[in-house]
């Protein structure tokens, strides 16, 4: 009778491991892109004043892309750890 009652107590405590298993998660897709590097081709003050347009316009697009990862960052970092 002793033993019976050993042996269900170590069987019972064999079944109350936890297993964590490690789900990896990663950013949206869109904030995963590349961002565009144009080339200056022009040989004008006009052109060198349209090609700063243009990369500013790339650089505000890849400064939202990495807000974006940073904010995906937070959140997943607050969601898996509710005491932060």
């Amino acid at each position: 009778m002793l033993t019976l009652v050993c042996l269900t107590l170590l069987l019972t405590g064999c079944t109350k491991q936890v297993i964590t298993k490690l789900i990896p998660q990663y950013p949206p897709q869109a904030y995963l892109t590349k961002c565009e590097r144009s080339s200056f081709n022009g040989e004008t003050y006009g052109d060198i004043l349209n090609f700063l347009v243009i990369v500013i316009q790339e650089r505000d697009i890849c400064a939202k892309q990495i807000d974006g990862v940073n904010e995906w960052k937070d959140n997943v970092i607050i969601s898996s750890n509710p005491t932060l």
